[in-house]
């Protein structure tokens, strides 16, 4: 634990073990929550948790165990199995790091890594950086592990963007680079651009080893927005975008229960600019068409004097 990043990084790795162990001694005895034992179970990131606390001279497991009842009666030798044998041989077996050395090791400096390679991106002009061999696709929706077998095609950065960006533990890791400025990701349907775009996204987080997306990092201060019919949006000014509106209110301060697509993400971009964020993501297919564009066609149907 010698920086933050490894701190970090081993109170992750000690989460997940525990996780396995308090679930395999986790079983129901008596009504309601009886005999469980949980801890917070993490994803795919690796972020600083309050469910493991280390430091020079703590160690502290925050975890859920569910005290034996028969309704309103409390099951008292269970609960002493519970607290006295079942959770201290689960917390031992999670420690027990005696075999597992080289896999911990690789989970700290995986870690530690990527925040090498993020503190170099402002340095390179660069605002996301994604490593050759990166496995971007996901399961599904609802499964963020990666995909596996042959459908899976690992990343290939074009020459034109290849970078190499040092690491203290990989060494020299080679990729696309994303510089700061205006970048078109273009192609044809089912063609990634999405999933690349979703890479980026997440990938102000940290992965843990294995993901696909462990030398994926961008910018900390990276927001996607989108449009969100519906939202609220309260005192935002919408005057780069958005003009006098027809009913002669002005958009300096603009207020609404119901937004409409475009005025929404209108305010989105205004709130990220106002929060320091220093990079936009847009995905064409989760934004207001009519936000993004205003052609020659558009331009003749409606006039500039009619268009607010």
């Amino acid at each position: 634990w010698s920086s933050d990043s490894r701190r970090i990084a081993i109170c992750d790795y000690l989460t997940r073990r525990l996780v396995d162990a308090l679930s395999t001694r986790s079983r129901r005895s008596g009504s309601g929550s009886s005999g469980r034992l949980e801890i917070a179970i993490p994803g795919q990131e690796i972020v600083e948790r309050t469910s493991v606390q280390l430091d020079r001279e703590r160690f502290e497991i925050r975890a859920y165990a569910g005290l034996p009842a028969q309704g309103r009666r409390v099951s008292g030798q269970a609960a002493c199995r519970l607290l006295t044998r079942d959770l201290p041989e689960a917390i031992r077996e999670a420690l027990d790091l005696e075999d597992l050395e080289d896999h911990l090791r690789r989970h700290l400096e995986t870690h530690e890594d990527q925040d090498v390679i993020r503190y170099q991106l402002k340095k390179a002009g660069l605002v996301a950086f994604i490593a050759d061999g990166a496995i971007l696709p996901r399961r599904s929706g609802e499964d963020d592990r990666p995909m596996s077998g042959d459908a899976a095609i690992p990343f290939c950065s074009p020459q034109t963007l290849r970078v190499e960006l040092d690491t203290p533990n990989k060494g020299r890791v080679g990729g696309m680079g994303i510089r700061q400025g205006v970048t078109l990701i273009t192609g044809g349907g089912y063609h990634g651009k999405s999933t690349l775009l979703k890479a980026i996204e997440r990938g102000i987080y940290n992965h843990v080893p294995g993901d696909g997306r462990e030398y994926v990092v961008t910018d900390r201060d990276a927001v996607k927005v989108r449009a969100e019919e519906g939202r609220s949006v309260g005192c935002v000014d919408l005057s780069p975008f958005v003009g006098e509106l027809p009913t002669g209110l002005s958009s300096d301060v603009f207020s609404t229960d119901d937004a409409s697509g475009s005025t929404s993400q209108a305010a989105s971009v205004n709130e990220v600019i106002e929060m320091g964020g220093s990079v936009l993501l847009m995905d064409e297919d989760t934004s207001a068409t009519n936000f993004l564009i205003r052609d020659e066609r558009m331009t003749r149907l409606i006039e500039n004097r009619n268009e607010p």
